[in-house]
């Protein structure tokens, strides 16, 4: 995970992520583009596109962990895993699972302390 970064489980079920306000900002419309892949991998599945969700699987694989969101990159490495091997049902529930979690992320802003204050040479703000 990156730094600052931190996922717990929240309370209901929720799954917090602790971020610096300058990832938090970000991160709701990361959350928003990995719903809008998971629809565009549930529409590939059934036009028979098994390469397009592939794809999707393969950019979501990269990405998920720098937003603190393991579970989107292990999706992803899982989606591109089962549709390179023909596995549309593994790809389909993986998705419908990507899905759930993601409407459980909840975002916190963290502050975050500057290394500089109360360090040598650092400023005494």
């Amino acid at each position: 995970m990156g730094v600052g970064m931190e996922t717990t489980k929240g309370v209901a079920g929720s799954i917090r992520i602790q971020l610096p306000k300058e990832f938090a900002d970000l991160l709701p419309g990361y959350v928003e583009r990995r719903e809008k892949d998971a629809v565009a991998i549930m529409a590939a599945l059934d036009s028979g596109r098994l390469d397009a969700a592939r794809d999707i699987g393969h950019r979501m694989r990269g990405s998920g962990a720098s937003y603190g969101l393991g579970f989107v990159s292990r999706a992803g490495a899982a989606i591109e895993e089962a549709a390179i091997h023909g596995d549309r049902d593994t790809v389909r529930a993986w998705a419908l699972d990507l899905t759930v979690c993601l409407a459980l992320v909840e975002v916190v802003v963290e502050p975050v302390e500057d290394p500089t204050v109360n360090a040598p040479g650092g400023s005494a703000a």
